[in-house]
This record gives C-alpha cells, sequence and structure tokens, in this order.
C-alpha cells in the first residue's frame, strides 16, 4: 500500500496538484514507517519534501528531505548497494535543488560534496570493492566512514587538479591524505579478513587500485529525473 501511495503521489506531482501530492506522500512515509521499509520510507519523504517545496513551505521541506537523507545514509550503513543503482541519490538532489531555490549557495555546496561522495561510496560498491555480508554493525560503520574518508579526498584532488592555478603544496598535502586513508582502509580489510577469512571471497585487499573520478554534473543532473524510479 505505502508504495502504491508513493505512485498516487507521483501522479499528482505531475499533474501540479501538490496539496493531494503532499498528503500522499505523508500517507505513504507513516506505513512505510510502521512496516520499518526504509527503501520506501525515504523515497515518500523526498515526495513530501519536493511536494512542500511547490507549496513554499520551506521549513517542512527542508526537513523532510533531510530526513530522506538520514533514511538513505542508514539503509548504507546497512547493506551494500545494487550494482548500478543510484537512485538514492535522489534525496541529495532533491536538496540541491530546492537550496538552490532558496539562493543558499553555501548549503547547496555542502550537498553537493555529499552527493559525490555517496556516489563514489556507491560506485566502490557495486564494483566488488566492497561487500557488507559477514561485517558486524560495527565494522559496517568504520568501513562507510573509511571509505566516506577515501572518496571525499578522491574528490579534492580532482577538484584540485581542475582549478586554474593550483596548488602544488595543496595537491601533495591531499595526495598524502588520501595515501593514508587508503592505507587505513587496506588495515581494515586485513583486519576483517583475519577475523573472518571468508570475508576475502569478491573482495580487494585494498583501495590502492581504484580511481574512481567525480561524476560529471550532466549525469547528475540526470539521475534527478525523479520519474524513472522503479522498485
Amino acid at each position: 500500500m505505502a508504495e502504491v501511495l508513493t505512485r498516487v503521489a507521483e501522479t499528482f506531482v505531475l499533474q501540479n496538484d501538490y496539496e493531494k501530492a503532499l498528503k500522499a506522500a505523508e500517507s505513504a512515509t507513516s506505513l512505510a514507517t510502521q512496516l520499518d521499509n526504509k527503501d520506501l520510507l525515504w523515497y515518500a519523504q523526498m515526495l513530501a519534501g519536493n511536494a512542500q517545496a511547490k507549496l513554499d513551505h520551506g521549513p517542512q521541506a527542508y526537513n523532510s528531505l533531510t530526513s530522506a537523507i538520514a533514511t538513505v545514509e542508514s539503509l548504507r550503513a546497512e547493506a551494500s548497494v545494487v550494482a548500478g543503482d543510484h537512485r538514492r541519490l535522489l534525496p541529495y538532489l532533491a536538496m540541491i535543488d530546492f537550496l538552490m531555490g532558496q539562493h543558499r549557495p553555501s548549503e547547496t555546496f555542502h550537498y553537493a560534496e555529499r552527493a559525490k561522495t555517496q556516489f563514489l561510496i556507491d560506485l566502490l560498491k557495486s564494483n566488488n570493492a566492497t561487500t557488507s555480508k559477514g561485517l558486524s554493525p560495527e565494522q559496517r560503520r568504520e568501513e562507510q566512514r573509511l571509505l566516506s574518508e577515501v572518496a571525499s579526498l578522491e574528490i579534492q584532488l580532482g577538484r584540485e587538479a581542475e582549478q586554474r592555478l593550483p596548488s602544488e603544496t595543496r595537491r601533495l598535502d591531499v595526495r598524502e591524505k588520501l595515501r593514508r586513508a587508503r592505507a587505513a582502509y587496506a588495515a581494515f580489510c586485513r583486519k576483517a579478513f583475519s577475523e573472518n577469512p571468508a570475508l576475502k571471497t569478491g573482495r580487494g585487499e585494498s583501495l590502492s587500485r581504484v580511481r574512481i573520478p567525480p561524476p560529471p554534473p550532466l549525469a547528475m543532473s540526470k539521475m534527478f529525473d525523479t520519474n524513472t524510479f522503479s522498485s
């Protein structure tokens, strides 16, 4: 029923009937919470935020989109992503769109960086660089933290290279931080493998050979087409 309500909300959005879209999205959010279905929950929360934004309910829209992002991040800490499935970037992109409309450039940049970081983490996971099967909740959280650090530094390094007047000192500093972050992840993997040898199947021992560039802006904007969502 919660999934049906999200479809109803989508239909009302397409019809520019945002009051009805909001009601359907809020009902879907309530049902998804009761069912503890986080995959439906984040989408319903995002739809509610989008409808609230269209209705000029700024604070409520911000809260709904923040909740959707929090739900997505809790899902990432619990399980690996499906290869090629980047739908969970949608709440970040919805937040970016909302903040741009509110003329809040600093926060827009913050969420754009978070979206890039999550994109890289999802790529690492979908490329079989990681798998959470067999990891304890504490290990999953630690791996998420380490991967986030690596992804963030990868983005910083790429951004530094794109500067009109790049600083060699900053570039070397970021590269050294990235080397240390990769080494920390490799140490995490070695410890996890020693505690559970089965983890080594389908997983590399380190990120030393993984180098993934951030997605181009156009590719990210195309992901924002929520009408392509399918469960």
